[in-house]
């Protein structure tokens, strides 16, 4: 009998694989957004299951071939599509936001190690500078969030863009509300105030 976490990540690495090669692929920039959209969503998943299944990440060495081959090209192409996806977020849509922060940093950390740990030479400057993309769209993302805070939709915002959150890392602090970990700076107080005192 198969494991049921390795059968949804044989499955989402299929998805990542044909949403790798659809960038690689991309003959206009029309291509390249509607792709990058579906590429967030399973390098999110990628990431998180990648971290729950390390050992399971490739099934072959033709899979990590393939990997090497693309993901230069392909995030370098992802990059330029990224500031288009996070230009006008709105509190409501609070949970996709936190999937592109997610998603953004599992390329920027685990896909670029998993790259690196393969490759002679380091990351080339025009993937690092893709990078820096990502990382500034995150910084953006923060800071909307940030401004959110005193808006009813951030409290509220659509339950249906909540994805799984199984395989998320503590470092992924935008989640730590819904996967219930106090910050360090937090106390109790600051999660159950209590007027009448």
């Amino acid at each position: 009998m198969t494991d049921p976490k390795i059968e949804e990540l044989k499955q989402t690495r299929t998805k990542f694989f044909t949403d790798l090669n659809s960038l690689v692929m991309a003959a206009n920039d029309l291509e390249v957004q509607n792709t990058s959209w579906k590429f967030v969503r399973s390098a999110y998943d990628f990431g998180r299951l990648g971290r729950l299944l390390p050992d399971q990440v490739w099934t072959s060495q033709e899979e990590e071939n393939l990997f090497n081959k693309q993901f230069e090209t392909a995030i370098r192409t992802f990059s330029t599509a990224v500031k288009g996806m996070c230009s006008i977020p709105r509190a409501a849509n609070l949970y996709t936001v936190k999937l592109y922060l997610s998603a953004f940093e599992f390329i920027r950390t685990d896909l670029l190690q998993l790259y690196e740990k393969s490759r002679p030479a380091s990351a080339t400057a025009e993937l690092l500078k893709a990078m820096n993309v990502l990382e500034r769209e995150q910084f953006f993302l923060n800071r909307q969030m940030d401004e959110w805070e005193f808006q009813t939709d951030f409290h509220h915002p659509n339950q249906w863009e909540k994805p799984c959150l199984e395989g998320i890392p503590k470092e992924h602090k935008w989640w730590h509300l819904e996967l219930g970990i106090k910050d360090d700076n937090t106390t109790e107080d600051d999660f159950e105030f209590d007027w009448t005192k």
